[in-house]
């Protein structure tokens, strides 16, 4: 019977745990990805951008993987204008409905507040191919030695 309700104990855990990840942490995850690209760019600013370019011989990989901070950077910070120009634009394509015009401009938010999960995605493969360079890189210089 203890065992039983180990077992149940252990099924809501896993349903809270679950729900949390699929439901909550969907709406948090896109803020706290831009935010971790601000931290790496103030970081990158203070390092200088140079050397964290030279740090390997793919430097236009790493050099991508920085543009893609920056665009998720940009993603919020230019959220504002593209509103505001959905905005002015809107009633070009919406006759007589203000409904449309709310549902145009909600999905517009709702795609620009997602936005840094797909930009990461992509730059997360780049890191990916960069990561596999670098402990090449590092295989080799220990093999020189």
């Amino acid at each position: 019977m203890d065992k039983a309700k180990t077992t149940m104990d252990d099924l809501l855990q896993a349903l809270k745990a679950s729900l949390f990840l699929v439901i909550v942490n969907v709406f948090i995850m896109p803020y706290n990805v831009w935010m971790a690209a601000v931290q790496r760019l103030s970081e990158l600013q203070k390092t200088g951008i140079v050397a964290e370019l030279r740090k390997t011989e793919l430097a236009v990989l790493n050099w991508l993987k920085l543009v893609f901070d920056s665009a998720i950077f940009f993603t919020y910070v230019l959220a504002p204008i593209v509103i505001i120009v959905e905005m002015a634009q809107a009633p070009r394509y919406v006759t007589r409905s203000g409904g449309r015009i709310f549902t145009m401009i909600l999905g517009t938010l709702i795609t620009i507040y997602f936005l840094p999960l797909l930009l990461s995605l992509v730059k997360e493969l780049i890191t990916l191919a960069l990561v596999q360079v670098r402990k090449l890189e590092q295989i080799e210089e220990n093999t020189q030695k």
